[in-house]
C-alpha cells in the first residue's frame, strides 16, 4: 500500500465572543495498492471537512463526507471483456450533530446521517463500455434519524 493521511484542526479564536468554542476540521485520505489487484473493496480517495462548536450546555457539528469512485470486484463471464469491475459511484454525505446537557451527568443527544439524502449508485463496466450503459443500481438510504438519553453513572 502506498498512501497519504492530511488531518488539520482549527479553533476559530478570531471569531466574536458568540462564537466562541467555533472549530473547523478536515481530513483527507488517499491510498492505492502497489502491484496487485486483489484488494477490492476499497476507497482510493477520502475526505470529510465541516463545522463545531462546543459549549459547556450543548454541542453542535456539521460535517460533509466525501468518498471518491470505490472499484469492487471483478465482473467474469461469457462475452464479458476482462478488465470489467462493478463500482461505487463518487459520493458526498452530510451528516448533522448535536447534544444537550440537561445537567453534568445526563443529556440528550440527536444525529442525522446524510442529511442531503445522497444515494448510492453503482456501476458496472469495462474499458470499451459506453457511458449510457455503466449505470447498474441505486441505493437510496435517505437520512437516518437518530436521538436519544446518554448519561453516566
Amino acid at each position: 500500500m502506498t498512501g497519504l493521511e492530511f488531518n488539520y484542526r482549527q479553533a476559530l479564536t478570531f471569531l466574536p465572543s458568540w462564537a466562541r468554542g467555533a472549530q473547523f476540521f478536515a481530513n483527507a485520505t488517499s491510498q492505492r495498492a502497489k502491484d496487485t489487484d486483489e484488494l477490492q473493496d476499497m476507497s482510493p480517495f477520502s475526505a470529510s471537512w465541516g463545522l463545531s462548536v462546543t459549549r459547556a450546555k450543548w454541542n453542535l457539528r456539521i460535517s460533509e463526507n466525501y468518498r471518491g469512485q470505490k472499484r469492487t470486484n471483478p465482473v467474469t463471464g461469457t462475452n464479458i471483456e476482462p478488465g470489467t469491475y462493478s463500482y461505487y459511484k463518487k459520493r458526498l454525505f452530510i451528516d448533522v450533530s448535536g447534544e444537550y446537557y440537561l445537567r453534568r451527568s445526563l443529556g440528550l443527544f440527536l444525529s442525522v446521517r446524510n442529511m442531503n439524502n445522497a444515494p448510492e449508485d453503482q456501476k458496472v463496466y469495462g474499458p470499451r463500455t459506453p457511458d449510457y450503459a455503466r449505470f447498474r443500481a441505486r441505493e437510496a438510504y435517505h437520512p437516518l434519524w437518530t436521538a436519544g438519553i446518554k448519561g453516566t453513572f
